[in-house]
């Protein structure tokens, strides 16, 4: 009863979620995996957009303390995102992350803007179609390094590019490195944050370029957040069964 009283207080924390079901299932690497699952009960803080997002779900950490913690490493999230079956179009992994923004020629001075590192299939699973161009392909995410490509939101768009119609193609710079911009988010989606709005979405491979040193290679370190789209049919306890096999093997 203590981990569900911990949970819930966690999750009153988080405006738009509601906890509807916890499963909790050893890992063998020094934690467990809590699965919460999304709502759209919640009218203060929805995620529009998004198709079906009761089927959507958090995976959640809990450490040896007992604390809830957020974040798993990218080589835990490979494990799980090449193994598990029971989410359509793969587990998904995001960073929320600062950048500065400049445009190639026109000065040196940086916007800072909240964006986020993701994986490929992040637009796809979550049933977004951008406005303009397209979302990622599965060849943008390619390892060691992703691709330089880069989706902005309609409010950037509008903002600091006078919704131009042909900003596809175009380059911005990011932390000073050159990225393409590829699409345009549609208006109303601003990310998978509760209360928080983002400009732009990058290849979570691309995080060698854009920060200080690699975070892709350790199991150490742990700065993903994870959720997935439950397949027709799939339970809960379905998918914790699998994650627990996996851990196994």
């Amino acid at each position: 009863m203590s981990d569900l009283r911990y949970a819930l207080r966690t999750l009153r924390a988080s405006p738009g979620l509601t906890l509807t079901a916890t499963l909790t299932l050893g890992l063998g690497i020094g934690a467990t995996t809590t699965i919460f699952t999304w709502a759209d009960a919640l009218v203060l803080h929805p995620f529009p957009l998004v198709h079906e997002p009761a089927r959507l779900v958090w995976v959640r950490l809990r450490g040896p303390s007992g604390a809830l913690e957020n974040v798993v490493s990218y080589p835990d999230y490979l494990d799980w995102r090449e193994q598990a079956r029971s989410f359509e179009g793969g587990l998904v992994a995001t960073r929320i992350d600062a950048f500065g923004l400049r445009q190639p020629g026109q000065g040196s001075q940086a916007e800072r803007v909240w964006g986020m590192l993701v994986s490929a299939n992040y637009f796809d699973v979550l049933g977004v179609r951008p406005l303009l161009g397209r979302g990622f392909a599965p060849e943008d995410a390619s390892r060691p390094v992703g691709a330089p490509v880069v989706v902005i939101s309609d409010a950037l768009w509008r903002r600091r590019f006078g919704a131009d119609p042909g900003i596809v193609g175009k380059e911005i710079l990011l932390n000073n490195h050159s990225l393409t911009l590829i699409g345009v988010a549609p208006a109303r989606f601003r990310g998978t944050t509760a209360a928080l709005g983002f400009d732009l979405w990058t290849p979570l491979t691309m995080q060698p370029v854009l920060g200080a040193y690699s975070k892709l290679e350790s199991r150490r370190e742990r700065w993903l957040e994870v959720f997935g789209r439950l397949g027709p049919g799939v339970g809960l306890e379905q998918a914790r069964a699998q994650l627990r096999a996996i851990s196994l093997r």
